[in-house]
């Protein structure tokens, strides 16, 4: 397959850059939310993307929200879970 075909095939989804960009935002993502407390800029450059004031920018674009927000809001989320998962456990154990 030559690289012009390629370039054509992708075309529609805006283009080979357009999609690679969107694949490492999405994998951003999922790190985020996985909750290891690991900094942005470790991840920023796991996922392949230019800096971190970068991946902000376009994260916030795609995604509504900046990825430090989106990562403390999944925590809290995770905490509020384990949390109520604690709670049945021990009202288990009581009856």
């Amino acid at each position: 397959m030559s690289r012009a075909t390629l370039y054509r095939m992708f075309e529609p989804v805006g283009g080979v850059a357009a999609h690679l960009l969107d694949r490492r935002l999405t994998r951003l993502r999922r790190l985020l939310a996985d909750g290891r407390g690991s900094a942005l800029a470790p991840l920023v450059a796991r996922v392949g993307l230019v800096s971190d004031s970068h991946a902000s920018r376009v994260f916030l674009d795609r995604f509504g929200e900046r990825p430090g927000r989106f990562a403390t809001r999944n925590r809290e989320i995770s905490d509020a879970q384990c949390a109520a998962q604690a709670m049945v456990t021990w009202t288990g154990l009581l009856a």
